[in-house]
């Protein structure tokens, strides 16, 4: 009978949750308490994210505290207050995940390299959603946001302007409102990242070279082509193009989406000359923010499909979770920047 009453306990911990499971054990208050400290912990981790291993390490003390109870006496189905406490903390345990998942915290994973190296294929970071409530979004900020050509689809990119500014790429240097991205080459000769393209089945190694790019007092590595060197020379991915047509879902859907998002003016506020030399620039619309993905040669971004708007933003990434991807990697877990 007791290990009817244990299986019992481990069915109810993962189908009706910690605090359940507790109050069917006659211990309700214990299990309240338990729900509403692991509620905090999981809010606390959106700022730093080692603390959901605290959240993990009271959920399994939680339950195998339920479970030796569980073992110590018989569960008290029968008695009307322990089967409504269980009820009551499984209707508000649901109610409270719902909230946090909308309001607060998401956890997403990372399917590809064009955030590298901030963020690698397997990186499980969480977004923080709160912070769309309480500040404006800033330059430097990644964030996650709702795909413009196809909304079904969640994107994370680098926000690197804002309403308004004037956006410019030229010989892979950023410029906003005519002021570069200072970049500082890190590795020019052995710059590598690991990849798994979408349907390929073994993992290829992609030469790179790697740079760290200011904006204000925020600094982050960024991937460049294998070509790059310390000097800056005009690259394909350069925006505008000359002749290029404002950024738009065109070639993705059809009918209005094609609208372009934003505009394209001749002329630069910088006073400069040559190939590299700012040349034409992109105008930020309002309630718009244009990203960049740090892997500069492998990102599709408002380079192509324009500015994102403000309210597909899902939230702004707080920090990795969990690495998994050609391999485990603790030493990724921590935040993000």
């Amino acid at each position: 009978m007791r290990v009817v009453r244990i299986l019992i306990a481990l069915v109810g911990a993962f189908l009706l949750g910690l605090g359940a499971v507790n109050a069917l054990v006659g211990r309700p208050r214990r299990g309240l308490a338990y729900l509403i400290v692991l509620w905090l912990v999981v809010c606390l981790a959106t700022i730093v994210p080692w603390v959901w291993i605290a959240a993990i390490a009271i959920g399994v003390v939680g339950i195998g505290e339920a479970v030796m109870q569980a073992a110590r006496r018989p569960f008290a189905l029968r008695r009307g207050p322990a089967l409504l406490w269980a009820t009551g903390l499984f209707v508000l345990n649901v109610a409270a995940l719902v909230t946090l998942r909308t309001f607060v915290v998401e956890a997403f994973r990372v399917p590809s390299t064009g955030m590298a190296p901030t963020l690698q294929i397997g990186d499980h970071f969480f977004v923080n959603k709160l912070a769309l409530r309480i500040r404006d979004i800033e330059r430097g900020d990644i964030i996650t946001y709702r795909y413009p050509c196809a909304p079904e689809r969640d994107y994370v990119k680098r926000v690197i302007g804002l309403p308004g500014d004037h956006v410019e790429v030229r010989c892979t240097i950023v410029y906003i409102n005519g002021v570069a991205l200072a970049q500082t080459p890190i590795d020019l000769d052995h710059c590598t990242y690991d990849d798994l393209f979408e349907g390929a089945d073994a993992w290829e190694t992609i030469r790179c070279t790697r740079f760290r790019e200011q904006i204000g007092a925020r600094g982050h590595d960024l991937f460049q082509d294998a070509r790059r060197t310390a000097t800056p020379t005009p690259d394909s991915r350069d925006f505008p193009q000359a002749d290029e047509p404002s950024p738009s879902c065109r070639g993705e859907t059809s009918g209005d989406d094609v609208v372009p998002l934003g505009e394209i003016v001749e002329g630069s506020p910088a006073a400069q000359t040559g190939e590299c030399a700012p040349q034409r620039y992109y105008v930020v619309p309002p309630g718009h923010v244009f990203v960049l993905g740090d892997n500069r040669g492998n990102s599709k971004d408002s380079r192509y499909t324009g500015a994102v708007p403000t309210q597909s933003i899902i939230g702004v990434v707080n920090g990795i979770w969990l690495s998994s991807g050609k391999r485990l990697d603790w030493s990724r877990i921590g935040r993000v920047r």
